[in-house]
């Protein structure tokens, strides 16, 4: 498995809704994820994946456009 540790975006495969974090490709399967770190109440740090189409995985930036609004979430 290939990962990204920069910061990433993608649409969902089963919602369709953008998903924010690090991007990792598992080639064996040849499918497309973005990991969130998680927080459990017990202060432990995990990750959850979800696949996302590939044509919409890019550098998430946080930049503003030109009317001055964060990208859509």
């Amino acid at each position: 498995m290939r990962e990204n540790m920069g910061r990433y975006r993608g649409k969902r495969i089963d919602s369709g809704k953008w998903i924010y974090g690090y991007y990792a490709y598992k080639s064996v399967i040849n499918k497309h994820y973005i990991l969130t770190e998680n927080t459990s109440a017990h202060c432990e740090s995990y990750f959850i994946e979800y696949e996302v189409d590939p044509e919409t995985v890019g550098e998430y930036t946080r930049l503003h456009d030109k009317n001055g609004k964060e990208p859509e979430q």
